[in-house]
């Protein structure tokens, strides 16, 4: 089985403990993490988008494991599902579900 080539990938644990191993913890949320989506930013850098029970979305940097701007509110009930797309125009939208119901959030500064 041949390993992947291209840009180095670094582990990120979205876990309530962090293992001394990884190379990148990222912390922000104040619930348990439900879902990971995995993403091209406009200028190429890949992003992860995250869904928490804390009710918001995150985005986060790849590279350094640290969080985008301020995390995505409004969505009414713990985020149980999370997409990450591009809409006609070109902006990057997040979409996050909690199985009642969807919210869509435009991903502004990337």
């Amino acid at each position: 089985m041949s390993r992947p080539t291209g840009p180095r990938f670094l582990p990120i644990a979205m876990t309530d403990r962090p293992d001394p191993r990884l190379q990148r913890t990222p912390t922000g949320h104040t619930g348990r993490v439900e879902s990971v989506a995995l993403g091209t930013a406009p200028d190429g850098h890949l992003i992860a988008v995250t869904g928490s029970l804390d009710d918001t979305v995150r985005v986060w940097d790849i590279t350094t494991g640290s969080h985008l701007g301020q995390p995505l509110t409004g969505h009414p009930a713990p985020v149980k599902s999370v997409a990450l797309g591009t809409a006609p125009d070109g902006h990057l939208i997040a979409v996050a579900t909690s199985g009642q119901s969807w919210t869509s959030f435009e991903v502004l500064g990337l």
